[in-house]
């Protein structure tokens, strides 16, 4: 099987503790397939499946020419939500630096030769799969669970993926944003 990739926003690991935590919480509230392993939690900012050596190298060294313009900057979780009943997660407030840095990936895994999603980016963090139950989750239902968490978002990954793992995501390589 091929090797896919990702590029990712880091999680702290105090965020991943309180997002494991809630959905721990969740769990027998919510019964959902497939629960992610808090190792896992992050920020997809883009998706690159499988990856010739060479244009991964190039989608690296893209990043790191242009990744001097981005600083670390703040971002809020404070609501749940599903994309159907397939996908449960934590959302994010709006923020101009995480768009502005997906949109700077992006494009350089592109320049790279990288055949990307033209979706709409969504930033969230996914937190379980597949519904299970027997009646559809209403997003009513999500309210009195809502996180209040904030952190500083200051840490760009490369993940491959091993699906017959746990945790499934592997750092490969790190890129730091500036604190200045």
């Amino acid at each position: 099987m091929a090797e896919h990739y990702f590029f990712a926003l880091a999680l702290p690991d105090p965020i991943k503790e309180e997002l494991a935590v809630l959905s721990k919480n969740l769990q027998n509230t919510f019964p959902f397939k497939k629960w992610v392993h808090p190792a896992d939690y992050h920020i997809t900012l883009a998706f690159l499946g499988a990856a010739e050596k060479g244009k991964l190298e190039s989608a690296i060294e893209n990043i790191e020419r242009n990744l001097f313009e981005f600083k670390a900057f703040h971002l809020e979780i404070p609501h749940l939500d599903t994309f159907g009943q397939r996908i449960f997660w934590a959302g994010l407030s709006e923020s101009n630096a995480l768009v502005g840095l997906q949109k700077m990936v992006h494009t350089s895994c592109q320049n790279a030769g990288f055949s990307l999603e033209e979706r709409p980016f969504h930033p969230h963090i996914t937190l379980a799969r597949k519904w299970t139950g027997e009646q559809g989750l209403k997003k009513e239902q999500l309210i009195s669970y809502y996180p209040s968490l904030s952190f500083l978002a200051d840490e760009v990954v490369l993940y491959q993926t091993h699906p017959d793992k746990t945790p499934k995501y592997e750092k490969v390589k790190t890129f730091s944003l500036s604190h200045s």
